[in-house]
Formats: C-alpha cells, structure tokens, sequence
C-alpha cells in the first residue's frame, strides 16, 4: 500500500482563524453537523486559557483525486474580515477536530450563527473581567450573552464583559481592561482607598488579566496534515480510527469524495429516489447501484483474468466516472424492477433479508436486455424458487461481496445459455417453526413472512389491502398470557406461527385482545355483511384456520387452546412453504440458528 505522506504544523489561535477567515478549512458531508453545547464550547476556551492540552487536528489536502463534498465552517464569517493577504492556496478537509474547530472560529471570531426563527436576535461570548480578576479558578469567566439591540456592542454591563474576539488586538484589550478597573465602583473589587495604592492595584490586575489573554493568543494547536498524495481508502481507514463520533464511512461516501464534482453522485441518488419512492421505502443504499454498475462494467470490458470480480470498495472506486454517468439510470430503474418483483412476493422494508442478491438480479436484468422484467412479470416458477431458496438459510457465512458475484454469474448463465440454477435445500420442520423461529430478524423467519405475504395481501381482520408500509408484526395470542408461565411458554408465545402481519392501525384495535374474542366478533360481522367467501379466503391466505363458518370457529382461539392452534398453523404454514418449494425443502428436524444477515459481515472487503 502506497505511504501516506503527513507532517505536523504548529498554529496559534490567531493562525488558525485566520486560516478559517480566507476559507482553507471545509467540512467533508460525510462528518455529523456541528453539535456542541455552550457549555462544550465555554470548557473548550476556559481549557485554552489554562494552557491545558485540546487535542490536535487532522486534516487532508485536497488534491484531484480526493475531493469531497464538503461544506463551510458552520459559522458567521463575515466577509468583510476575509484574510485579503493570505489568498485561499489550498484546500484542507478537517478529518478531526471540526468541534473544536468551530467553536474557536464562533467565540474568537464573534460569528455565533443567527436563529432563522429569530433574526433581530445575535448572541456572541464574552470574557467577565470581574470574574477574571476575583475568581479565575471557577471557570465561571466566560458568558454567553444575547445582543438584541446592540449587535456591534463590544462591551457590556458597565464595561465589565468584553467581546471575546477584541481580546485578540492586544493593544485595543489592555486599554478596555485599564480602563474598566480605574473607572469601576464596584466595592467587590476590594481596590485600595489611596489613589497611588489603588493605580498599583489596577496595574496589577490589569496585568493579570492581560497575561491569560496572551496565554490565549499564543496558546499552539498542532496540526496533522495528510498530503495531496494520499490513497482514498487509506484516508478513510484513518478517519474510521480516529473519529470518535462513531460515524463508519459506507463505500459510496467515499466514491461521492472520489468522483465529486463530476459526477455528483449525491445528488444523483438524491433525485433518483425522488423518482422511486420504494427505494426510500426499502432504506435502500447508494452503494448497491455501483455494485451494479460494477457488475455491468466487468460484463461489457471482461477483466484479463476472466470471470467476474468481487464487488469489493477498490473495483467500486475504479469504476470510470463516464461509465457511472451513462449508465447511471439504467443501473437504478434495474434495481427498482427489482424491487417491485419482491415486494410482489411479498417482500417488505422489515422482512426483506438477502438484499445483496437483488444486485445480482438486477444487474443481469440489464446485461440480458431486460429478460428478467419480462420472466418476472410472468411469474417464473423456478426463478420464484430460486429466489426463496437462496432468502431462507439461517446463516451464510459466505462474504456478500463474493455472493453477488456469484449469483450474477448463475443467472447469467441461466438466461443466456439455459444453465441450471443452484438450489440449495431448505431445512424447515413443524418443530423449527413452533419453537425456534421467533426472533423477526432471523432470515427464515423474513423468509416465511414473505412466503406467506404472497397471498395473503388484505389484512385479515380489516379486509384492507396491505401495502409495504405501516405493517406490524402482531401477536395472534397476547403476550400478556406469559405472565406466571414458564420461559417455554414464553418463547411459544413468540413464534412465528403465534405472529401474523396487519396494518397499523388493526395492531392497535387488537393490542392485548384475546384472539376468540375478535374471531368471534369477526364471525359476526362477515355471516351479517354476507361476505363469509370473501373473509374465508383472507384467512386461508394468512395461514389461518378458514372455517368461519362453523358454529364453533372461535374455540379454536380460546387460551386452553393455544398449543393445539400452534400445530393447526404450523401444518398451515409449512404446507404453503411446501407449495412454493416443492422437492428443495427438507422437513427434518434442524438445529436452533441465532444468526441474522442483518449482522455484520466481517468477511467483507
């Protein structure tokens, strides 16, 4: 890996605003706004005025390869204080330190940001002299005041708080200073009766004074600036160490700081799901339409070692920008068409688990001339198979990255030369569904609610049909019952087959109901409306018991009943998972997985 080059520079305060002044500091997009409280920044000032160490920055020369999108430090720089002399040379990214940073350029720089909601109203720091001279230790010397009517006032409250950013013209300082101690009435200040006691007295606590504002001007903030050579990934591992906030820059923050300005990719994503709302509803990333581009690149310009590489952060970084410019709509409306065949089988935000093999189908939906959009619209039975075998394994510890490759390569070859597709046999038993799938983040129970999902499209109760939103997760017997009962009893209660999905707003009219109350009542109203065909064929599609019209229909639901209802639904649901699999699902006896694709996938780049 290439050597980063660095070096360190020792600035002053004065340096460092004036470096903020002619605009050399920006803020990468990716780093979290400026968030620090008064009291961060008061702690911040009183600790420079001390000489106490603050931490040094990090920051990285802009260079043609790494320009990130970036924003201004958030504060009120005035233009007319603009540096005329120190013409803007370079541009540095603040990696580290963007608090610290911004709350100097806020206190030293009187450029607090205005409220928009309060325009006639500023605030700005000021330094109590009082407090300076009489308790320097208790730290209480900086105050924060507002300037309503005296936006300009660099003194206030009989001259004893002066503006932060005059202490930086000593000259202009000493003379405020001097000047409130001789003038001053105030007998806390315990100045001596005798006019030469007293002068002497005022020149010493000027003295005082004027000694911590020196500390602060002359106070050093070294600086660690990485060189315009610097490789991208290794910037960004540095800055995923360093950073305390937490942030982790995704692949496509850094392929927004590779390509920026042209193309933009924010701005890209940003009006592409403008245009496709279910990529918002889905969360999806930035990141898997480059993985597709990426995909479709290796296609068209076949590598020299053949095959096709893993979508790892390099080959996304190196992908051409043109590249990304032209194909850019195709790769999102591909993913989309994607999508939307999920969702029709019944796929949703919370219950969609392998997201990495949609890239893979959509990226072979635009090297085969849209084939999958036409095969999906007509159903493709063993394409449907395919992509359910391949939702429902509990746990695969195979890198995501090499899976995509992989799975594009299958459908590649299934749609051009008539391969077979790779089913993997799924292992599901009436005991796994009863007693070891309960955790909704577990892939086969995603699996099995969207199995279920494509029929069942109305809420059971409601008759609503049943978007990709607004969906919970409601328990058939309350959990309420586990009060007193075993844990075993508990996790029953938990089950995927105790659970079923409707809409928002019956999870709340059912939120704690006994399940023979609202069957019966659901009885009642469908034999009255006539619509018992209608309200049958809503709980056949649910993998709910469907015969409503018996007289005894709601026995079934009574809590003595509970264990009996769990064996009806789970032959209920596992004949349904049967019907959709076919020969690929294997009813043995499994052991338990508590492993989620959700969770992080350490064998990736």
């Amino acid at each position: 890996m290439k050597k980063i080059t660095q070096q360190i520079n020792s600035y002053t305060i004065s340096d460092i605003l004036s470096r903020v002044r002619s605009g050399v500091y920006v803020i990468p997009q990716f780093q979290r706004d400026f968030v620090w409280r008064p009291n961060q920044i008061l702690g911040l000032i009183d600790s420079i005025a001390r000489d106490y160490p603050v931490g040094s920055l990090l920051t990285l020369i802009e260079n043609p390869e790494i320009r990130f999108d970036s924003k201004s430090i958030h504060a009120m720089i005035k233009e007319e204080e603009s540096d005329s002399e120190n013409s803007r040379k370079q541009i540095e990214y603040i990696l580290d330190g963007q608090q610290r940073i911004t709350s100097i350029a806020r206190v030293f720089l009187n450029a607090i940001p205005k409220n928009p909601k309060k325009e006639k109203e500023s605030y700005a720091f000021y330094f109590d002299l009082k407090s300076m001279y009489k308790d320097f230790k208790s730290g209480d010397w900086i105050v924060l005041r507002s300037n309503t009517n005296k936006t300009d006032a660099v003194r206030l409250e009989n001259n004893q708080l002066i503006r932060a950013d005059i202490i930086l013209d000593s000259t202009q300082t000493n003379k405020f200073v001097r000047e409130y101690f001789r003038k001053s009435t105030d007998p806390k200040l315990d100045f001596p009766e005798n006019e030469d006691m007293k002068e002497d007295a005022i020149t010493d606590a000027t003295s005082r004074i004027n000694d911590i504002f020196h500390t602060i001007r002359d106070y050093r903030i070294h600086v660690l600036v990485l060189g315009a050579d610097s490789p991208l990934e290794s910037v960004c591992r540095i800055f995923e160490t360093i950073n305390s906030t937490g942030t982790k820059l995704n692949t496509f923050d850094l392929a927004i700081a590779k390509f920026f300005p042209d193309p933009d990719l924010r701005k890209l994503w940003d009006k592409s799901k403008e245009d496709f709302t279910i990529l918002k509803d889905f969360n999806v990333e930035g990141e898997r339409v480059l993985q597709v581009l990426a995909l479709l690149e290796a296609k068209i310009n076949p590598p020299e070692t053949g095959g096709f590489p893993e979508v790892t952060r390099s080959r996304l970084l190196n992908t051409k920008s043109d590249f990304i410019k032209t194909h850019w709509n195709v790769a999102v409306k591909a993913l989309v068409d994607v999508y939307q065949w999920v969702t029709d089988r019944g796929a949703a935000p919370k219950r969609l688990s392998n997201k990495a093999i949609l890239v893979a189908m959509a990226a072979s939906n635009i090297v085969n001339n849209a084939v999958i959009r036409r095969t999906f619209s007509n159903a493709d039975a063993v394409l449907q198979k395919w992509y359910l075998t391949k939702i429902m394994p509990p746990v695969n510890f195979i890198a995501t990255n090499y899976r995509i490759s992989e799975d594009f390569n299958t459908l590649c070859g299934y749609f051009e030369k008539n391969e077979p597709l790779d089913f993997k046999k799924v292992e599901l038993s009436k005991s796994d569904l009863i007693k070891d799938i309960h955790s909704p983040t577990e892939n086969r129970y995603k699996a099995i609610q969207c199995i279920i999902a494509i029929t069942a499209k109305k809420d059971f109760i409601s008759g609503e049909t049943l978007g990709i939103t607004e969906l919970e997760d409601h328990h058939i017997f309350p959990l309420s019952l586990s009060k007193g009962q075993s844990k075993e009893y508990k996790n029953l209660l938990n089950s995927i087959i105790n659970r079923i999905v409707i809409s928002k707003k019956t999870n709340r009219e059912l939120t704690n109901r006994h399940p023979a109350d609202y069957f019966r009542e659901l009885r009642k109203t469908v034999l009255a409306d006539k619509t018992i065909v209608e309200a049958k064929r809503r709980l056949k599609d649910c993998c709910l018991p469907d015969n409503i019209e018996s007289p005894d229909f709601s026995k079934q639901f009574e809590d003595s009943n509970f264990e009996s209802f769990l064996e009806h639904r789970a032959n209920l649901i596992l004949e349904r998972v049967r019907e959709i699999l076919g020969e690929h699902l294997s009813e043995e006896i499994t052991t338990t997985h508590r492993y989620s694709e959700d969770e992080p996938d350490y064998l990736d780049e």
